[in-house]
């Protein structure tokens, strides 16, 4: 009976241990050398207009406490919300995976709501 216990607390003790690396996979299987863990979902209530599966992007700050991230060889901006924290910095190089989402007609954006699926540093 108590090899048993130990192995059970030697599994525990590993699995607390595996999850409190710095740099996380979130839903996702090649998200590139340095993923970060994203927490929550945004704008599941909108349309998908296009995808980015890994990407390069560049982070800029767009006002105090405000980000997005413009994508290599585009142009636009697509927003921060669920981009973690760690990578909120202007001039941050990342590679990103995610949804870009519709804009309403009657609505004006500063940057295209976007959803991450995965993203990490460059």
């Amino acid at each position: 009976m108590k090899p048993i216990t130990c192995l059970l607390f030697a599994m525990l003790l590993a699995g607390m241990m595996s999850c409190e690396r710095e740099d996380v996979l979130y839903r996702t299987a090649d998200c590139g050398d340095n993923p970060v863990e994203i927490q929550s979902n945004c704008y599941e209530d909108r349309a998908m207009v296009r995808t980015y599966t890994n990407q390069p992007g560049m982070v800029i700050q767009m006002e105090p406490g405000r980000f997005a991230i413009v994508p290599e060889g585009d142009s636009i901006r697509l927003d921060d919300c669920n981009l973690p924290e760690p990578l909120k910095a202007e001039g941050m190089r990342i590679q990103f995976s995610g949804e870009q989402k519709e804009v309403y007609p009657n609505e004006k954006w500063a940057a295209y709501p976007f959803n991450f699926t995965c993203v990490s540093r460059q």
